[in-house]
């Protein structure tokens, strides 16, 4: 496999473009006039031909000598590979295929097109695209309950049951952890902010509230607090640690990481890879058993 290629970049979002730089003949992004404008006359061949995710030369994502793709409206496949990321940054994509229904897909894609480029919301691309993942997985969960719009949740009884089946298992078996739920329903109750657009005017509206996991309590969560408590807490801190220090054995520490690392010059482990080879080891913690057992702690100490 290609060595990947890894650029460290100052900006990520969606101004994956240095300012000032032309996009290519013809391109253009998918504004609040485009979009409503195609939902006005129901005609999206404009739309369709916006530039969702742009690519750059400066990303981490790619392969070496990897081409690189612009993401267009029209496509079923939206990723971060192509853009201007952040080392480290998580590689993303959202797949729009899985939504059977060519009216559910198109508002999914609207939806997403708008968390990422109308309301607003200053994020990374990354988180962006994991909201439009969620937006999908939504979708296709709407779908399978037979109803063909994700405006649906609105409605008490149908958001009640959509719950439900967002707590079943999936179609590998899984069950969604609490955490995974709530950021699932958080991404979904943001489609309310195309409400504050004009896109209200085509139904883009739904107020939609997950009560029941709005309280939970995320140990992810920044707080923010006086700077002069958050100064008495870090020197506290500072304090304990440095006695914790000051009373370690560092002594004994060594000596017992001798004798751990022993082991691996012991003849245990050398029988352990022999066995291994011939397809009749036991499990390690048999051969440390043995090593720790037989152990002659005079050798092993002298080597700490």
């Amino acid at each position: 496999m290609a060595d990947l290629k890894k650029k460290e970049v100052s900006r990520s979002r969606m101004a994956e473009f240095p300012a000032g730089t032309p996009l290519r003949s013809g391109d253009e992004f998918p504004t609040e006039d485009i979009i409503c404008e195609a939902l006005e006359n129901k005609s999206f061949e404009r739309l369709n031909n916006c530039l969702v995710i742009a690519s750059s030369d400066e990303h981490d994502m790619r392969f070496i000598n990897e081409e690189t793709l612009n993401i267009y409206f029209r496509d079923d496949v939206w990723t971060n590979r192509y853009v201007r990321t952040h080392i480290g940054e998580t590689l993303r994509t959202v797949n729009f295929s899985g939504i059977r229904d060519p009216e559910l897909r198109l508002e999914a894609k609207i939806i997403s097109a708008s968390l990422l480029w109308i309301v607003g919301r200053t994020a990374k691309t990354q988180s962006l695209i994991r909201k439009c993942a969620n937006i999908v997985a939504g979708a296709r969960i709407i779908e399978s309950m037979g109803y063909r719009s994700l405006f649906q949740l609105r409605f008490p009884l149908v958001r009640n049951a959509f719950i439900v089946k967002m707590k079943e298992e999936d179609e590998h078996g899984r069950k969604r952890s609490e955490r995974t739920l709530r950021n699932y329903f958080m991404d979904l109750a943001d489609i309310s902010l195309t409400g504050h657009t004009r896109l209200r005017k085509y139904g883009y509206f739904p107020d939609i509230s997950f009560d029941s996991y709005n309280s939970v309590d995320d140990s992810n969560q920044t707080y923010c607090m006086p700077f002069s408590l958050m100064m008495s807490v870090w020197e506290g801190l500072i304090t304990e640690l440095d006695a914790e220090i000051s009373d370690f054995d560092f002594d004994g520490f060594s000596r017992l990481c001798a004798i751990i690392n022993g082991f691996y010059d012991s003849p245990y482990y050398t029988s352990m890879l022999e066995a291994r080879k011939r397809g009749t080891a036991k499990s390690i913690p048999d051969y440390r058993a043995a090593y720790y057992y037989n152990l002659d702690s005079t050798s092993v100490l002298q080597k700490a």
